[in-house]
């Protein structure tokens, strides 16, 4: 262990930086070794499962997601009619809600909890959109001329 005598509240500074900067370093490894020590102990077929969820919750949240803001860009977005406002404005609100706070994603379900079979699908699906925190995606300016429903696709997903 080394031991440093500061000298001024400057150096000071600095000596606890590098230890904050060293307890998170560390705390990112010991966590990596953790994620690695679970995966590799976990059941295949459990892993799998969890995959098939993810991707299930993932597929409705783009869908859900990608429709409402189809129509936000066509101006007919209107989740406000009872208060009155008008769907270009609801639109546009929407827009600048999903660009600084991201989308919320609701899923609900008529499953029964009181049913074995049913419970365990309902636990699937808590796993699978909590698994969905870790999902951002980004938006690029599309560059060029691109033909509808072509393969140039301008979102990409990252999983952090």
């Amino acid at each position: 262990m080394a031991l440093s005598v500061c000298e001024g509240t400057d150096q000071f500074a600095d000596v606890i930086n590098t230890l904050i900067e060293s307890v998170d370093r560390h705390v990112n490894e010991v966590r990596t070794q953790l994620v690695l020590a679970v995966l590799l102990n976990e059941d295949p077929k459990l892993v799998s499962r969890r995959d098939k969820v993810f991707s299930q919750a993932l597929v409705a949240s783009i869908s859900a997601f990608s429709a409402q803001l189809r129509c936000a860009i066509a101006g007919t977005f209107n989740n406000m009619k009872t208060y009155g406002v008008r769907p270009e404005e609801a639109s546009k609100k929407w827009l600048e809600q999903s660009m600084s706070i991201g989308a919320a994603v609701i899923f609900q379900s008529m499953l029964n909890p009181n049913m074995p079979d049913e419970n365990a699908m309902l636990e699937d699906s808590c796993i699978g959109i909590n698994d969905l925190e870790r999902v951002s995606f980004h938006f690029c300016a599309i560059t060029g001329e691109v033909e509808p429903n072509g393969e140039s696709a301008s979102i990409f997903m990252t999983q952090h």
